[in-house]
């Protein structure tokens, strides 16, 4: 798999994502979102830091139900951080979800990417409301293929991400470089 994701032209059964030459490599894209990942990490990490060290000075166990609000948060940021390392992983080559399947699992690579292009002083707009990846397509390498693809293009100060069916296909469009990737409507489908 990571030789296929490494390529600038990505394809899966003859259906290609064209990346621009500008893009980055799959393996430089995973190493610009890798801080992204470990500032996640950390912000959960003082979560639960800080919830040990109030622990240890009060004795309170109360704190945790007064705190459940802070844990079920952290819990959530974790699962999402989860898939989003795991469709790292396997755009190098180790499948490290298995079988596990997100219905928001394109939106938070999405929000992956809007970070690191916001640390390049660039801002990645995103709709309100994405498609899912089919459940029987490869989530992780839809989702980094779009991730690639928006890369390489991401290039203005400010774009705003446009995703849509329309006549038999999915369509993406950054508004603000004009480029347009048209995908297969056996890739996507609408969240209920």
């Amino acid at each position: 798999m990571a030789d296929a994701m490494d390529s600038k032209s990505i394809s899966r059964e003859g259906v290609g994502v064209q990346v621009p030459a500008s893009a980055p490599s799959s393996a430089q894209l995973a190493r610009e979102l890798l801080p992204i990942l470990l500032h996640k990490l950390n912000n959960v990490t003082q979560v639960f830091s800080g919830l040990h060290s109030l622990l240890t000075l009060t004795g309170d166990p109360g704190l945790l139900r007064e705190r459940a609000g802070d844990l079920q948060h952290a819990a959530g940021e974790l699962h999402k951080l989860g898939w989003v390392v795991g469709m790292v992983g396997a755009s190098q080559g180790a499948d490290l979800l298995l079988a596990r399947r997100e219905a928001l699992g394109l939106c938070w690579s999405l929000e992956a990417l809007a970070e690191l292009l916001a640390r390049e002083q660039r801002r990645l707009e995103l709709p309100e409301r994405l498609p899912r990846v089919r459940p029987e397509e490869n989530e992780a390498q839809v989702c980094w293929e779009l991730l690639l693809w928006i890369r390489g293009w991401a290039l203005a100060p400010r774009q705003r991400l446009s995703l849509h069916r329309e006549a038999g296909a999915w369509v993406v469009r950054l508004e603000g470089v004009a480029a347009e990737l048209r995908l297969p409507p056996s890739r996507l489908v609408e969240l209920p």
